[in-house]
């Protein structure tokens, strides 16, 4: 089966179109997940003021790049990816801890479907 895109008069496999459709739903998740972190952190004593920042930047990074998934940008759902390698890279250095590898490996999971359906989209839609 197949879904007409909006904006150009061509089939997207429904596949593709599941694949970037679920990599933002799983970043949506992921952003709450990380604003409920920065909600229960804002009164304890616990974390620096940086550690606090860190959260709050990466709330909007992670929402800014779902919007960007939802738009099906290739870059947005790229960035996603490497961000959020980068992001546990960070956080291991820092805190020596990876948090649930079971989640990480969760997010990353849909966030790279994401992104090679955005690369299929647009290969799609550039032949029509």
């Amino acid at each position: 089966k197949a879904a007409k895109s909006l904006y150009i008069k061509t089939d997207i496999p429904e596949e593709i179109i599941k694949k970037i459709r679920n990599g933002w739903i799983a970043g949506i998740f992921n952003g709450v997940l990380i604003l409920g972190i920065l909600l229960l952190t804002l009164n304890t004593n616990e974390l620096t003021e940086f550690t606090d920042y860190w959260i709050f930047a990466d709330v909007v990074i992670v929402f800014s790049l779902i919007l960007g998934t939802y738009l099906k940008s290739r870059f947005a759902t790229t960035a996603m990816v490497v961000y959020l390698i980068a992001s546990k890279i960070f956080i291991f250095i820092e805190i020596g801890k990876t948090g649930s590898l079971i989640m990480w490996l969760f997010f990353l999971y849909f966030y790279f479907q994401a992104m090679v359906g955005t690369y299929q989209y647009h290969k799609i839609i550039n032949q029509t």
